[in-house]
């Protein structure tokens, strides 16, 4: 699946409720592409370029989902820069 799945699916719902008359039919509409962007987890990305470190997480989760990834993501990064060896 491309990256761009999600996102780009809730681009073209959200231009089809934008030219939907029917209220009920528009807040519908909105609340898929709702759905369709929070299914596309972010990026994170990590730099450090005093140490010469970038960290990459590409996850595909619900946002509210994602939380405990992103915590141990953020976790592995520190004590990979903490323990030197």
């Amino acid at each position: 699946m491309a990256a761009d799945y999600y996102p780009r699916h809730a681009a073209r719902v959200r231009e089809r409720a934008a030219g939907t008359t029917t209220p009920a039919l528009k807040e519908h509409l909105y609340d898929v592409a709702r759905q369709y962007r929070r299914l596309f987890g972010p990026l994170l990305i990590w730099v450090d370029p005093a140490e010469k470190l970038i960290a990459l997480q590409m996850i595909q989760t619900p946002s509210e989902a994602g939380g405990p990834y992103r915590r141990a993501f953020r976790n592995l990064v520190y004590q990979a820069l903490t323990n030197q060896e």
